[in-house]
């Protein structure tokens, strides 16, 4: 909390440091005021299922971002005006080649990311219905299976960028979809009722987001300022 009021997303009063204490004291007694409120008003299946999915939301956009910042072009080191291969299908590959040209580099990856998740999603739901033992049920499986399988392999077809970090994760985009596949399996298993405490969650912090921090954070401010 103190971070994010610090950087400008929420209201900075919660940033404020208590010149006695040496802590951010607002936003302690704030929100051990709204956690107590919480924590009196749902029973703990119900706040341990929200925490779950919450946790889950994270890692699973942690994972999604992950590919795309791997193949997203990067400014070359020996001239920064240029960009990388990153993104582009691998020369060896000319039949993708010749058919992916007129997409911008990294475009591809993100809509075949939409389709690999929607995929994952309908192997989440099928898992968690009687409807995945009937014929019908094994079939359309297999059709998610192919079209997730395919993905991988699509968005395998392209270069990474020449980015240079202390640590990279290995074998991209396999692990990340992994992870991606047991997020979202384990998320489709949780109530109906703690997917719409979320969304209510979620729209609170976008309407305070885009309300409040888009304008107000210290990003921003240097975006304008370069401006």
């Amino acid at each position: 909390v103190y971070a994010m009021a610090d950087d400008g997303l929420i209201f900075g009063w919660w940033a404020r440091v208590n010149p006695w204490t040496k802590t951010p004291l607002n936003a302690t007694i704030t929100f051990t005021i709204l956690v107590a409120i919480i924590g009196m008003t749902f029973d703990v299946d119900a706040l341990i299922d929200f925490l779950s999915i919450g946790t889950l939301l994270a890692y699973t956009i942690v994972a999604a971002a992950l590919i795309i910042l791997r193949y997203r072009p990067h400014p070359l080191e020996s001239n920064p005006a240029l960009m990388d291969q990153g993104g582009q299908i691998r020369p060896n590959i000319p039949i993708l080649s010749a058919r992916m040209e007129l997409m911008k580099p990294g475009h591809s990856i993100l809509w075949t990311l939409v389709v690999m998740m929607a995929a994952f999603t309908g192997i989440g739901l099928l898992i968690s219905t009687s409807f995945f033992k009937t014929s019908a049920g094994i079939c359309l499986m297999v059709v998610f299976i192919v079209i997730s399988v395919g993905c991988i392999l699509f968005i395998d077809a392209h270069q990474q960028n020449s980015m240079e970090l202390d640590y990279k994760v290995f074998l991209v985009p396999y692990i990340p979809s992994v992870s991606l596949l047991i997020n979202i399996i384990m998320m489709t298993q949780l109530t109906l009722m703690t997917w719409i405490r979320l969304v209510v969650w979620m729209t609170i912090g976008l309407a305070i987001y885009f309300g409040y921090g888009m304008s107000h954070s210290k990003e921003e401010e240097e975006w304008r300022d370069k401006r």
